[in-house]
């Protein structure tokens, strides 16, 4: 099989193995689907959203944005989803970089554009408790930038914000750049609560990356955006086309910008999820767990490796998302989004028959 560069390639996978419909566990999507409101405002002004141009400024998404987020309009930049975004700042960070990694595999890509950056890996660790903020800080120094997740991507750990923030505060008083990719932050257990912004707000060496692709299950649609300085995000508006955010999804963020309650329900039913789907993988012999702190789960296969499991689990109908072309990781590696509990029970089953088969 060919590693895909992202999840989530299920025409791919359709191409391959000429089956139409998938289990899909290579991209970390909400499985609850697009909330209810979000699709009927959708559907309601599709016409009139496709037949007429978008605010190239996109006011009213910075207005909502803003407004749930506790920034001004001008410390919000939208574009079309965080990929956009970070796709443009890439080449206007300072060097060196520190890149903790393993890391989203996009984040090295847009730093090697127009000649690229030195760019200093920091290798996170695995292992309980996970890496330390302090250790992070320490390999900051000498470095004028650093691009991080949080949570992270593959690892699904998450630094919390007081500890990371308290430790990099040395680090920011000497001029650093911080740039924060808080994509699945609402799908944690806290929920928005998780965010470095409102610690981080006033700085302006900071750069926060949000998105709604993953908790509102939206991913087609491309919207998310930038908190940070005025003066940065003027600069990174520059590298950034016109109409950057779409109609429909203009339509969705004034949808989405009233679902304080449903975001909290969604989050409950997902941590149940998670807890069951890793408990169940725990249970299977020669799988090791990384304690998760998002809608996804990072295993290691002890006794064999990721290309022979997502192989067989392919043979099923399941995706998963081989890791051995992240950074800091090899083929033992696979990363599997939390689905529902009929899906959840349906990869436990069959990762249970592949694991046998892999003994004889």
């Amino acid at each position: 099989m060919t590693a895909a560069r992202h999840g989530g390639d299920v025409e791919g996978a359709r191409r391959t193995w000429g089956r139409e419909r998938w289990l899909d566990f290579s991209s970390n999507i909400c499985p609850l689907g697009v909330p209810r409101p979000v699709a009927d405002a959708l559907t309601e002004h599709l016409s009139d959203d496709l037949t007429s141009y978008p605010d190239p400024q996109c006011r009213r998404v910075r207005e909502i944005v803003g407004r749930l987020c506790g920034a001004s309009e001008d410390e919000v930049l939208p574009g079309c989803g965080v990929s956009q975004l970070l796709w443009a700042l890439g080449p206007l960070l300072p060097s060196p970089v520190l890149l903790p990694e393993p890391s989203f595999v996009d984040y090295r890509r847009s730093l090697a554009r127009r000649g690229g950056h030195d760019v200093r890996p920091f290798h996170l660790k695995l292992e309980s408790p996970g890496p330390s903020p302090d250790d992070l800080a320490e390999g900051a120094a000498g470095c004028r930038a650093i691009l991080m997740g949080n949570p992270n991507n593959p690892t699904s750990f998450l630094f919390q914000p007081n500890e990371l923030v308290s430790a990099l505060t040395p680090w920011l008083d000497g001029g650093g750049l911080l740039v924060l990719d808080e994509s699945f932050v609402t799908l944690t257990d806290g929920g928005a609560a998780n965010s470095c912004w409102p610690l981080l707000r006033g700085r302006p060496n900071v750069v926060v990356f949000q998105s709604v692709t993953k908790s509102l299950a939206l991913p087609g649609l491309r919207l998310g955006w930038v908190l940070g300085g005025k003066e940065l995000l003027a600069k990174l508006a520059d590298e950034l086309p016109d109409w950057s955010v779409s109609g429909p999804a203009t339509r969705a963020a004034e949808a989405f910008g009233r679902l304080d309650e449903y975001a909290a329900s969604r989050r409950k039913w997902l941590i149940e999820q998670r807890k069951y789907l890793t408990d169940g993988l725990s249970n299977l012999p020669g799988v090791t767990v990384f304690p998760p702190s998002a809608n996804f789960v990072l295993v290691r296969f002890e006794r064999t490796t990721g290309t022979f499991v997502a192989q067989k689990l392919a043979e099923r109908g399941i995706l998963v998302r081989r890791c051995a072309d992240f950074p800091g990781l090899d083929d033992r590696y696979v990363r599997l989004a939390v689905k529902d509990g009929t899906a959840n029970r349906q990869l436990l089953a069959a990762l249970e028959e592949t694991l046998k088969e892999g003994e004889r």
